[in-house]
């Protein structure tokens, strides 16, 4: 089973059947190892690293409102996994606490 952690400052730390790896911004990342770390996410598994993240950080539901140019309201919902959230908003608290995604588009088999 493949896990890992994201850190706010974008290093992750990745564990795999008992070997850890640790990836820092420093180091080219390898290609083979980029495509173990896509993952889909919910709205509530989003939400709750986001209070996880603001909680660990020290920083209260408002002043993550300010610093990310958000509302109390909106921080609040989004750390309770609503769903429609603003999509602009959202990655702007993500940027905010330091927190990264990873995204790749699908494979394509094109003839050309």
């Amino acid at each position: 089973m493949l896990k890992f952690k994201i850190f706010p400052n974008g290093s992750i730390w990745l564990v795999f059947a008992g070997w850890s790896v640790y990836y820092s911004r420093a180091v080219t990342f390898p290609i083979t190892l980029w495509w173990c770390l896509v993952k889909t996410y919910t709205p509530e598994q989003i939400g709750k690293l986001v209070k996880k993240t603001r909680r660990n950080l020290n920083v209260t539901q408002k002043e993550l409102a300010l610093a990310s140019g958000t509302g109390l309201r909106f921080i609040g919902e989004l750390e309770k996994g609503k769903p429609t959230c603003q999509l602009g908003k959202a990655l702007a608290v993500l940027n905010t606490l330091g927190i990264t995604l990873a995204m790749a588009s699908p494979a394509t088999s094109r003839k050309e």
